[in-house]
């Protein structure tokens, strides 16, 4: 916890006592003071393409810094992005790209964040396999009782 609390010696105008000035200051750090931490511009969960087209157009850019590239991963990262949005902007193949960069902090922020993708479009896709396979069973459900009722009424 010790990265978290800023230390700096008091400075005495004076010189009067030692043992004052040994003992340095300590001061609890913001949220916002923490070098990983990042700001959305709009707080939300949920963005829009447009939001998540802009990060793209910095991830694709040629000249884009290392530093502007650290804050658009890190600032998608921060997103709940559902997996027809990524279908529809393609940013996961901009984000795919950069796993192979040449500085490892971008290169492993990409990585976590195609994991991170990974997950929601496989936890997605079980979602839509299970509501189908319900589906189909509550209509061969549905048949079979309609059957019954049918050979319950002719007899």
């Amino acid at each position: 916890m010790d990265k978290y609390v800023q230390r700096w010696k008091n400075k005495t105008s004076c010189g009067d006592s030692e043992a004052s000035s040994s003992v340095p200051s300590q001061r609890q750090m913001t949220i916002c003071e923490l070098k990983k931490v990042q700001r959305l511009a709009v707080p939300r969960a949920h963005p829009t393409a447009e939001e998540i087209l802009r990060h793209k157009a910095v991830l694709d850019a040629a000249g884009a810094s290392e530093e502007e590239l650290r804050t658009a991963l890190r600032q998608l990262s921060c997103y709940n992005v559902d997996t027809q949005l990524l279908l529809d902007t393609h940013a996961a193949i901009s984000v795919k790209r950069l796993r192979q960069h040449a500085c490892t902090d971008i290169a492993h922020l990409a990585a976590k964040l195609i994991l991170k993708w990974r997950d929601i479009t496989r936890q997605h896709v079980r979602c839509q396999r299970k509501s189908k396979k319900l589906g189909e069973a509550s209509q061969q459900g549905a048949a079979a009782r309609s059957v019954v009722q049918l050979a319950g009424s002719t007899s």
